[in-house]
Formats: structure tokens, C-alpha cells, sequence
């Protein structure tokens, strides 16, 4: 690339807020470790060098995938066992304990309702 490379582009999309987690697998013809190490430390998840075989990068955009994967259900996870005004209620806006009004609506089934 003309006037970065991947390790600087890497560090960059790292500061990004929206992109601190995403998987990113570096595809490069560099090979030699001291680049490698700085991959890593500016925040990749993968690194391959050129030539490459396409069932080894397939493996790990799999691997990348399921990383995706176990971070969402992680994150739903500890949101679900949150207390009250807390993750959960930033999830949808609103504490479940909160009376919720609808318009045209008589009633509702209350929160203590749903507990067990």
C-alpha cells in the first residue's frame, strides 16, 4: 500500500471505537518475524503470508467467524445476567422495571409478572 502499510493501517482501524474487536487477518509478503510481532501488537487477530493456500485462509476466516460468534453470545450472556440498570437496560433503552406506556393499549403484563 502507498503510504502505510498493514501494521500502521491496523493501528489506526484498532483506534476506531467500532472496530476494537473486529477480527482482522493480515495477508501479507511479509515474512519476517520482527513484522509479524508488530502485527500482533498493533491489534491483529490473524496473519498469512503470500503465497498462501486458500483452504488455509478459508480455515482461518472460520476461525475469525467463530470468534464473532462466541463474542456476541458472550456479551448477550453478561448482559442477561446483569441487574437491573445496568448492560441489560442499555441493551434496550429502558430498565425493565420501568412502566411502559403504549398508547391505545389497557394493559399489560406487569415486570413481576415475568419473574420467577
Amino acid at each position: 500500500m502507498p503510504g502505510m502499510d498493514g501494521v500502521e493501517l491496523c493501528e489506526r482501524v484498532r483506534r476506531l471505537e467500532a472496530y476494537r474487536t473486529t477480527p482482522i487477518i493480515m495477508l501479507t509478503a511479509m515474512s519476517e518475524g520482527e513484522y509479524i510481532d508488530s502485527a500482533f501488537k498493533a491489534g491483529t487477530t490473524d496473519y498469512a503470508t503470500k503465497p498462501f493456500d486458500i483452504d488455509e485462509l478459508g480455515a482461518r476466516l472460520r476461525v475469525a467467524h467463530k470468534l464473532i460468534i462466541a463474542r456476541r453470545e458472550a456479551k448477550l450472556a453478561k448482559a442477561l445476567r446483569a441487574p437491573s440498570g445496568s448492560a441489560t437496560d442499555q441493551m434496550h433503552g429502558f430498565g425493565l422495571s420501568e412502566t411502559i406506556r403504549i398508547d391505545g393499549l389497557q394493559a399489560l403484563v406487569d415486570f413481576g409478572s415475568l419473574k420467577n
